[in-house]
């Protein structure tokens, strides 16, 4: 996949840049009437399932859905002070920093580039149009993207902004920490969401300031453990990447400024199933009425796996980066949740009176109290007089144990049934 950072001036893996403390706190005061503060709001019922005390640092209310226009308008706004007269700044991205550069931009009045590959969302590309960003597909994959984008840059002299390795970045997005401790008086654990490293560095700079007791816990996807390869190695690496639904931890390779500036001050990393992405954005969805995209699930997916059970009794915020779901994709997200949770059973029937069939269906519901959502009928010829008749049924229930009940009242009222678990 190759170094995608040799041709940025602000992502040197020879020289890699540390973030201050400093800066962060000039990163705030930049920060001040651009951004929203957003609430760390204490998640009632998930601080009673898990026995702790949770919070959720809400950044989904940002003005794009995420943490990213922190960085964004962090960036752009230390450029202009260096350079009152920029021509404009360029990124690649195929997500929610194209969006917020784009937004940023947009505010401020500085033109703005952003490269994706052809596979970017059009919610995405759409979103980025309608803050009047050039758009540029470009690329199978973001290295590709990234190349054209250093390309272009040094063309048109613009500013190239990674979005999670150019230093600014990672000071904008530390700021998510600083709105933090400020919120609650003693946090024991901060659990956050970890792709290329940005916000992590952020955080990891501001724990160790202010609250050097706090731990930094790190979560990324299976699909895509570049920074824990990173940690091990002492550098970053080229990743695979495999399908995930948390898209905005994707990412092939950790920063150099990201993993120099936090590796010193990170706790531990996790790693969470793509299972648990899904079970986790029903979880907020249900409990807290949260809509996250599947990176903001990802601190609730560690809960899920039992992951962080060391902080029973105590105090954990989970930051929530971002809510830009695909918006057609909810309902079949939310449905595989319920499926994984048993509290959706798909399963059929074969019969040979369809009237019998389905009395036999309502007594059984009656019996055992469940809901059924669809029930359709499907003919089986087995020769010219011969058929029988095939019930393909959708149930809800209340949970796994509610499933066996009803699960064993089909079986003893039906001979020919069959459960797609």
């Amino acid at each position: 996949m190759g170094d995608l950072c040799t041709d940025d001036p602000f992502c040197d893996p020879e020289h890699p840049k540390l973030v201050s403390y400093d800066s962060v706190q000039a990163a705030k005061n930049r920060l001040q009437g651009e951004v929203c503060r957003t609430r760390c709001k204490k998640s009632e019922r998930l601080s009673e399932q898990y026995e702790m005390n949770i919070y959720l640092k809400m950044e989904i209310e940002q003005n794009t859905g995420s943490f990213k226009d922190r960085g964004a308008f962090n960036a752009i706004k230390a450029e202009l002070k260096v350079n009152s007269k920029v021509k404009g700044v360029i990124s690649a991205s195929a997500g929610n920093h194209a969006v917020a550069l784009a937004y940023a931009g947009q505010k401020l009045g500085v033109p703005v580039i952003v490269v994706m590959p052809t596979s970017a969302p059009l919610v995405k590309i759409e979103a980025c149009e309608r803050c009047h960003a050039e758009v540029r597909l470009h690329g199978e994959h973001i290295g590709e993207a990234k190349t054209l984008g250093l390309k272009l840059a040094r063309v048109k002299g613009y500013t190239y902004i990674n979005g999670y390795d150019h230093p600014e970045i990672i000071s904008g997005q530390a700021t998510v920490a600083t709105e933090i401790f400020e919120d609650v008086e003693h946090v024991d654990a901060v659990i956050v969401p970890t792709g290329g490293g940005g916000l992590i560095a952020g955080v990891a700079v501001v724990a160790a300031a202010e609250r050097p007791h706090c731990k930094v816990i790190g979560v990324e996807s299976e699909a895509s453990t570049g920074f824990q390869q990173a940690l091990d190695k002492g550098h970053p690496v080229d990743t695979p990447l495999l399908g995930t639904l948390a898209h905005g931890l994707a990412v092939p390779k950790a920063g150099v400024n990201s993993l120099a500036t936090a590796k010193s001050n990170v706790h531990k990393m996790l790693t969470v199933r793509e299972p648990s992405l899904v079970k986790g954005i029903l979880k907020l969805f249900e409990g807290d009425k949260i809509v996250a995209e599947g990176a903001g699930a990802a601190g609730v997916a560690a809960l899920i796996e039992g992951l962080l059970s060391d902080y029973t009794g105590k105090t954990v915020v989970i930051i929530v980066s971002g809510g830009n779901i695909d918006t057609t994709q909810v309902g079949d997200i939310l449905e595989r949740a319920l499926v994984l949770e048993r509290r959706l059973l798909k399963f059929d029937i074969t019969v040979t009176d369809l009237s019998s069939g389905l009395s036999t269906l309502g007594e059984v519901a009656k019996k055992t109290l469940c809901n059924f959502k669809k029930i359709e009928q499907e003919i089986q010829w087995h020769s010219d007089r011969n058929f029988s008749i095939v019930m393909k049924c959708v149930v809800e229930t209340k949970n796994c144990q509610h499933s066996n009940e009803f699960m064993k009242a089909i079986a003893e009222h039906f001979t020919s049934s069959s459960f797609h678990c």
